[in-house]
């Protein structure tokens, strides 16, 4: 399963590629209804995501509103810093302003009467969050990886991996019965949605080490990996969620619902191609729509911090000329990291658990605090004096304070201090986009833990591997035993990029499979196989070799069974 970014740049390769073959004017006049009617597209191409979001994503949901809230107070913490930063540099700069006591002894206020007593709180709720995250139940496994009947798999992975081909193909059907431009927008969104999970996940998995199904957290992070990479190379894709979302919103923007003809559509193909089976329990179509909409907002709510500014030049060389001991980096090591892991493994990710940023974090925390309260201030002394008398000794007091080496001390600790914090939320915000509950930013994509993700391994033996036994060491290539029996690994190759998803030189990419999915489907005739709805369905999650077919475990079989003992499921079987 493919991020939301794969899905976006998928419809818009197969909307290029099938433009550019349109000659009759019924092909026009349907390039033309797919270009009118982009949210509907947009909606069909994200039909496994609306789907995830009707019920499996309630924690992780729950957990990133969470980080969100502190994320924002986080921020707005650091941005209170940052002002009192600028407001003692510019008195220790100028200490003849007016109304210099009033500004002075405000800053002070905030620093002792808010900044002290919020801190210990944040850091709280920091570790908290951590701990409640540690069981990394926020991301939900395949069922089938945990040997689940089909019966209790989530809708998710039920369409990603059973009858995915006849969904889609009653899907179109049921759309174009209906006859709306909206409904043909959404079912051809829909057959993108299956090219570009059944080629993308292939290429996913393939700098994963293995299936979706073996390694779930390790696969969530690949996918906001790949997804980060497209957003920042590939043409038209350099949106944000947030406007991602507003794409996707039809009707009212403060009660977005989905229209009712779409989820009729989608009812109907969800009881004929699973109901006949005994599934009958439908997803909540509407909170699936809700909900992906307020995953879209929350991704988008963890805007970068602002580096902290440098001492201003007066100031500085002030405080060289006074002696004083100048620290202009933070404090504390993160974990090592390896600039250029080209051959795709080897890197301290293999052997540091994850959490190994969390005490890191903590640690920056600590250091800050020890700032904040003036424990680190030379002999103990207090860097933050006052307040002062609102007189004329007050006024002679505070610009003596000003004037003095101890002024340039405060400046310092305050720096100190800045840096601190933010080097604490990066840090902390940094455990998030490894546990896959938000998109890496462009600046973090050459970091190991991410760029391992964005190009194909140079692996001596790339195949698919069995789950890991410590699922806390899922950011390192997993070194568990090969799945066997062995895979084909068409069409892509060492040191691809995820470019070679849409268009590469075999053309087994969403570009070409996409567009001729959709003529067959506008001329009423079956792509070539496997890409014929009326007779094949593809391994959505793509979990075995490339254009993996639905299969089913040997009865009595288990996914951690090697060699994998499976046979193909009929075309109507689940």
């Amino acid at each position: 399963m493919v991020d939301y970014y794969a899905h976006m740049a998928a419809l818009k390769s197969i909307t290029d590629a099938f433009g550019a073959q349109v000659a009759d004017p019924k092909s026009k006049q349907t390039f033309i209804t797919i270009q009118d009617n982009p949210s509907y597209a947009a909606l069909g191409t994200l039909i496994d995501h609306l789907l995830y979001h009707s019920g499996t994503s309630r924690i992780e949901l729950r957990r990133l509103t969470r980080a969100s809230q502190l994320w924002r107070d986080i921020r707005e913490y650091i941005d209170a810093v940052a002002q009192v930063r600028s407001e003692l540099e510019s008195m220790v700069q100028d200490s003849s302003q007016p109304d210099i006591v009033v500004r002075y002894n405000a800053i002070h206020d905030t620093l002792k009467n808010y900044l002290q007593p919020k801190f210990t709180s944040l850091v709280g709720r920091l570790q908290s969050l951590f701990t409640q995250l540690r069981d990394l139940t926020h991301i939900v496994p395949h069922g089938q990886g945990a040997d689940l009947s089909v019966n209790q798999w989530s809708w998710r992975d039920l369409y990603l991996s059973r009858a995915s081909g006849l969904f889609a193909e009653t899907l179109y059907k049921k759309a174009m019965d209906n006859g709306s431009e909206e409904a043909m927008a959404f079912a051809y969104g829909v057959s993108a949605n299956y090219v570009s999970n059944a080629v993308g996940s292939n290429f996913q998995n393939r700098t994963v080490g293995g299936a979706r199904r073996s390694h779930p957290h390790r696969d969530r992070v690949a996918g906001y990996s790949i997804g980060a990479w497209i957003r920042k190379n590939m043409a038209g894709m350099q949106l944000s969620t947030t406007q991602l979302k507003s794409l996707l919103t039809i009707g009212s923007p403060i009660n977005p619902v989905l229209p009712p003809d779409i989820k009729t559509i989608l009812e109907k193909s969800l009881t004929e191609v699973y109901g006949v089976h005994g599934l009958t329990n439908l997803p909540d179509l509407d909170k699936g729509y809700r909900n992906m909409l307020k995953h879209l907002e929350l991704l988008d709510s963890f805007k970068p911090l602002p580096v902290p500014q440098m001492i201003d030049d007066t100031v500085y060389i002030k405080i060289l000329s006074s002696g004083t001991t100048f620290l202009d980096a933070p404090l504390g090591t993160p974990p090592p990291q390896d600039p250029a892991p080209s051959s795709g493994g080897g890197s301290w990710t293999d052997d540091i658990p994850w959490w190994a940023w969390v005490l890191f974090a903590v640690c920056v925390a600590l250091v800050a605090l020890c700032f904040l309260l003036g424990i680190c201030a030379p002999a103990q002394k207090d860097p933050y004096p006052g307040p002062f008398q609102h007189d004329e000794d007050g006024t002679s007091a505070v610009r003596s304070y000003l004037t003095s080496d101890e002024s340039l001390q405060s400046v310092k600790f305050m720096f100190n201090l800045h840096m601190q914090l933010y080097d604490m939320a990066n840090t902390s915000l940094r455990v998030m986009k490894f546990l896959g509950l938000v998109y890496p930013e462009d600046g973090d994509l050459p970091a190991v833990e991410f760029k391992q993700f964005t190009q194909i391994p140079f692996k001596e033996i790339p195949d698919f591997k069995k789950p890991i036994v410590d699922k806390d060491m899922f950011l390192g290539f997993p070194a568990s035993a090969e799945e066997m029996p062995r895979i084909d690994h068409r069409p892509f190759f060492p040191g691809d990029f995820p470019d070679r998803i849409f268009t590469n030189p075999s053309q087994s990419d969403v570009s070409t499979f996409g567009s001729k999915l959709w003529m067959a489907q506008l001329q009423g005739t079956d792509a070539d196989k496997p890409f014929n709805l009326s007779g094949s369905n593809l391994n959505l999650d793509a979990d075995r070799e490339f254009l993996q077919l639905c299969w089913e475990l040997a009865t009595g079989g288990s996914t951690l069974d090697n060699p994998l003992n499976f046979t193909i499921l009929g075309y109507t079987k689940i």
